[in-house]
């Protein structure tokens, strides 16, 4: 296991270091380690837009990419929500979500991992698809 006393002098993680306080960085980092993913072979850290009361960063961990979003502490049932919704949405098997990887709250710090989807720019065909994949998801229904 890495050890985490590391995190705030690795030079890849210096950024996200520098941006979020270093005991929360070393708590989602311990959190994506028990998810199973390997904090060590962290290739980038960059700051990506989105999120407005936060920050949003694309990690590129070796063979996979996460998207990480932090938020202050009070929006952590958004971001809860945000994990419910896109779970929801996943078990209708209709529409291509992003995985989510961890969510939690580290010291005053909400957070939400999810898979990174390289995304494409939107066709017709895509676009059509997508209709579809959406009509079907509004005919399948969560047990209660």
């Amino acid at each position: 296991m890495l050890d985490h006393r590391d995190y705030d002098i690795a030079p890849r993680c210096r950024s996200i270091a520098r941006s979020l306080n270093v005991s929360v960085w070393q708590a989602i980092a311990t959190v994506l380690e028990a998810a199973g993913l390997d904090i060590s072979d962290m290739q980038a850290a960059q700051p990506v837009a989105g999120g407005d009361s936060g920050s949003s960063w694309r990690l590129a961990l070796g063979a996979r990419t996460l998207f990480l979003k932090t938020a202050p502490l009070d929006s952590a049932p958004v971001l809860a929500a945000e994990a419910a919704g896109l779970s929801a949405l996943r078990n209708s098997k209709s529409v291509r979500v992003p995985e989510t990887i961890a969510s939690g709250v580290a010291g005053r710090c909400a957070y939400l991992a999810l898979e990174w989807l390289v995304l494409e720019a939107p066709t017709r065909a895509a676009d059509a698809l997508l209709g579809q994949a959406l009509a079907g998801m509004h005919k399948h229904t969560a047990s209660r």
